[in-house]
């Protein structure tokens, strides 16, 4: 996430995106702003550039943006799009007494292009009433297509402009170049160009005044004619549910011809996101949802995550609350690994759980998955006598587990007054960890309870199954909990020392006593600066150092301990490190999780600068360091990334790892009216077409692993645990696939069966297969992500023709794309970094390799020769891969450096063994590797752990990790 003060003295609004086929990105809208040497003009058209790395491109307009006043005049902007010759086409609106139309057109560095209407700005009034673009659409010869409204209050009509490519209206597009369409009080929001020519414009109207509006979708000939072959007049109007506002905001056009229109139901309280999909024809599609038409709803109004946890099959789960009518109830919510909602469990996806007392607002605030896959959360809950802890556990299905309490809970008091859980933690030995705050008269402290696995207090535990500490010392609210390896259990909060609140942590030892090697006394306060500190998180690293993040107003702060409790030096200088903050911009800390590389990512929200109006608004906001406390530049704007989600507020209080490296973080959303549950994955260091190769286990390192042909098994020593596992999947004449095709992270098992052109994918999850016929007896498998969505896609390369075959993963539509010879071998890699995997070709011939990079366009370098086997793969750890090459008859590799096309080389290995690179240590760099099949042993020259040399397999066996090499 980037964001830009474009306009330090105004607020700015964008309002639409546009990628280009270098992979910069355009971004439009408006400011306020005030022009030199002209009275002060409200609003002014923005068109910002960004690289692919979020920085502004200064070579657009020398700064990257440029405020445009369309012929003098107060302008917003509301459509964007680039043409292939990098100009870029601008839509919105001319304020000047009505609205009008106005198109604009600026070259690839951000200046006009006069050879558009003279000077770069169109602007078209239709008949004398306000008129302006929704959105922009170029046909293949160059003309644009611009959709809108026309008119104003209750009678506005949608609006159709085809414009040459110098700019002046189309007069073959009905006589004028413009369409006026009436249905009712019609918006349009968005449009679309078919295959064939026609035009595809969806929004909504309201036929009836005084009743809600519907989604609208109209196609036009390509003269400009209404298309009777469209439901029978070119309209269509569909009422997505009742009661409610229905309305469509974009329109998408499947590759089937199917069209999509994608909005909202809308009313007083709650807002739902609405589907519809319709036949080519403009008939709804029956196989849609069973009606064409789909809803999704989590809560009525004010729905929130507090915790989420990953479950070993990739599946993320939420806790929080969501608002039933007068109160907010405890929920539970599981995703797919595409984020769509998971039926099988609870109720289509989520269980609520019961308010004990209806008139009282309660949630779950931490949730952990057990080995067994149950769910255990707890919940600030009042009941009889106060507010006790209470823990629920759910099967996985989202049922109340019985054997849990009574009937799935348990509610155990411990202070007289009230008790708040803060965190929730399951023991290895499937005991359950609640600490948090409790008071009573003697005062108020930290408290803890551990549950046996069927719910009862743990008696070996405190004092028969509690700890509620009120010392003088050891005194403070509790936000954070967390367990060590070793079982001890660390709370984290607010203290209050020496007449300021300062972060407080707190060691207990297993059976519940203080553990007073910690600081000395069992405790630690630290003040960072700020009268008002206090800590919300706390998280311990593999070398037992405690780290603990939190607010220290206005500002935000983290603290590292060594594990006895002493401020670590080695992290920011002294132990501390803050993020500035001050009575405009106010960052906040809510949760952390440590990378398995030692970074740290932190959780909260960020309120940004108050806008024009005096509103405050809060953004989710992420903050990354590296293990030494200092920002993390390679991710976001040095270390943070500001997620601005709904209309109004958004923050996150959760975060968890997948095991590819994404971060998922959960937290609300709101448009000012209801809060949503909402959930974000991001990339973090998820590496696309680059993720670690054969990596059987999901470890981030490539396994030692073999396929036996004379069986059709698979062995894998899997570099988690040294533990053996063994497949038998497959044929001697099967070519072996192995790729994460389901995205968790982990390489499955698969093969292509050339006589039949099956595939066939072992999934890793649960190891059941599936099968799919996609290729011929003569084509060359080349799986690889190549639309950047965390899983391999099955391809082909066809050399009699030169033809690839891809089946994205991502929509499951098939790219087909002509690149090479006959004669060529598919050399698939991410040669530009971009996530996506390239097409690419090695020729043996003359040693050429030819790469067709996603984002850089076409290069190609000589290396190698006719009898060199390729070994591409990133050596270098930049991101991208690197062309390489092993020489069987010296046993040399030889590096090109992607960075900078200087190449290396290196003997390892000799005549008769086969190359299988990989990254072996998990260090982020591919390692040089050769089975030696007349001895079964594995060579690797690790670039961080050393040569390794082990035995695993036999004669005849083939290394999976040489899969792919020609």
């Amino acid at each position: 996430v980037v964001t830009n003060n474009l306009d330090p003295s105004r607020d700015t609004i964008l309002t639409a995106l546009a990628l280009q086929a270098d992979g910069k990105i355009v971004a439009t809208g408006f400011s306020s702003l005030t022009q030199p040497s002209q009275p002060p003009l409200p609003q002014a058209v923005i068109v910002a550039r960004y690289n692919d790395d979020g920085s502004l491109d200064n070579s657009f307009d020398g700064d990257g943006k440029i405020f445009i006043f369309a012929d003098g005049a107060s302008s917003r902007a509301h459509a964007v799009t680039t043409q292939s010759d990098g100009k870029i086409v601008v839509g919105g609106t001319r304020l000047s007494g009505t609205s009008d139309i106005v198109i604009l057109r600026l070259n690839g560095d951000g200046s006009f292009d006069t050879s558009f209407d003279g000077d770069g700005t169109v602007t078209t009034t239709i008949a004398a009433t306000s008129s302006s673009v929704a959105a922009l659409s170029l046909q293949p010869d160059g003309r644009i297509i611009a959709a809108g409204t026309s008119g104003a209050g209750s009678s506005r009509d949608i609006a159709v402009v085809r414009y040459s490519g110098d700019g002046s209206l189309d007069t073959t597009f009905d006589m004028d170049g413009i369409v006026l369409t009436h249905v009712g009080d019609d918006v349009a929001a968005s449009a679309r160009i078919q295959p064939d020519g026609r035009i595809l414009v969806g929004g909504h109207t309201i036929v009836i005044p005084g009743t809600r509006s519907e989604f609208l979708a109209l196609r036009y000939n390509t003269d400009g004619m209404l298309d009777s072959s469209f439901d029978g007049d070119g309209k269509v109007i569909t009422r997505v549910g009742t009661p409610g506002t229905n309305r469509s905001s974009s329109l998408l056009l499947q590759s089937d011809g199917r069209i999509v229109l994608a909005g909202s139901l809308l009313d007083s309280f709650t807002g739902d996101f609405a589907l519809v999909r319709y036949n080519a024809d403009g008939t709804l599609d029956g196989g849609f949802d069973g009606d064409g038409k789909a809803l999704l709803e989590l809560g009525n109004a004010g729905d929130s995550v507090y915790s989420t946890a990953v479950q070993p099959d990739g599946k993320i789960v939420c806790v929080g609350y969501v608002f039933s009518g007068w109160f907010y109830q405890p929920a539970v919510a599981r995703f797919n690994q595409d984020g769509t909602p998971d039926v099988t469990f609870g109720n289509q996806g989520s269980v609520t759980y019961p308010t004990p007392n209806p008139l009282r607002s309660i949630y779950a605030n931490d949730v952990a998955i057990q080995s067994d896959g149950k769910i255990v959360f707890s919940i600030f809950a009042e009941e009889a006598g106060g507010f006790p802890y209470t823990v629920v556990r759910l099967n996985a299905d989202g049922s109340y587990d019985s054997s849990f309490g009574t009937g799935g809970t348990v509610t155990l008091h411990v202070g007289t007054w009230r008790d708040q859980p803060a965190g929730l933690e399951v023991q290895a030995d499937g005991k359950v960890i609640v600490g948090g705050t409790s008071g009573s008269d003697a005062g108020s402290g930290p408290s803890i309870i551990r549950l046996n696995t069927n719910g009862t207090p743990d008696a070996s535990f405190g004092m028969g199954g509690k700890v509620f500490t009120t010392d003088a010392v050891v005194s403070g609210s509790v936000y954070a909990v967390t367990l060590q390896p070793d079982g001890k259990i660390i709370l984290a909060g607010s203290g209050f020392f020496s007449n300021d609140y300062t972060f407080f942590t707190t060691r207990y030892n297993t059976n519940g006593t203080i553990d007073s090697s910690f600081g000395g006394t069992g405790a630690v306060n630290t003040a960072i600066g700020s009268a008002v500190d206090g800590a919300r998180t706390v998280a311990v690293q593999p070398d037992g150092k405690v780290v603990v993040g939190g607010f220290s107003r206005p500002g935000a702060a983290a603290v590292r301990y060594n594990s006895n409790g002493t401020l670590d030096e080695t992290f920011g200088g002294d132990g501390i490190i803050t993020i500035a903050g001050n009575s405009a911009l106010y960052p906040w800390i809510d949760e952390a999780v440590i990378q398995s590389n030692g970074k740290i990512v932190f959780v909260g929200s960020e309120r940004m600068p108050i806008g024009t109006f005096g509103i405050e608004k809060y953004s989710a906001a992420l903050f990354r360091f590296n293990a030494d406390g200092l920002p993390d530049p390679s991710f976001g704007i040095n270390g943070r990334v500001v997620s601005t989600i709904g209309d109004h507020n958004s923050s996150y209080s959760a975060v968890s790892l997948l095991p590819n490296g994404m971060i998922v973080a959960g937290g609300t959303s709101s448009n000012g009216l209801n809060d949503d549950f909402t959930v974000v994955r991001y990339l973090g260091d998820y590496e696309g077409g680059n993720r670690t190769p054969f990596d059987l286990d999901g470890d981030g390192k490539t396994d030692l692993g073999i396929f036996r042909p004379s069986v059709g098994e698979w062995w894998i020593n899997r570099s988690s645990d040294g533990q053996v596992a063994a497949f038998q999947f497959g044929a001697a004449t099967d070519r072996i696939v192995p790729a994460d095709y389901t995205g968790d992270g982990k390489t499955d098992i698969a093969f292509f069966r050339p006589s039949s052109g099956e595939w066939y994918i072992l999934r890793s999850e649960n190891n059941s297969f599936f099968s799919f016929p996609f290729g011929s007896s003569d084509d060359i498998p080349a799986p690889a992500d190549y639309d950047a969505d965390g899983k391999a896609d099955p391809a082909v390369f066809r050399p009699s023709t030169a033809t690839w075959y891809i089946q994205r993963s991502s929509d499951n539509g098939t790219t087909i794309a002509q690149f090479g010879a006959t004669g060529d071998q598919p050399v698939t890699a991410d040669y530009d970094g971009d996530g996506k995997a390239d097409l690419a070709i090695y020729r043996p011939s003359n040693g050429q390799w030819w790469l067709n990079r996603s984002t850089a366009g076409v290069i190609v370098y000589a290396f190698g020769d006719a009898n060199d086997k390729a070994v591409q793969g990133d050596y270098t750890g930049d991101g991208k891969s690197d062309v390489a090459f092993w020489r069987p008859s010296t046993g040399e590799w030889y590096i090109l450096r992607s960075e900078d096309s200087s190449y290396y080389s290196a003997p390892f290995g000799t005549s008769g063994d086969i190359p299988a690179p990989g990254d072996y240590d998990g260090d982020g760099k591919f390692d040089t590797t050769v089975f030696r099949p007349s001895n079964a042993n594995w060579y690797s020259q690790r670039t961080t752990a050393g040569t390794l040399i082990q035995q695993f397999g036999s004669t005849g066996d083939r290394p999976i990790p040489n899969a792919f090499v020609p």
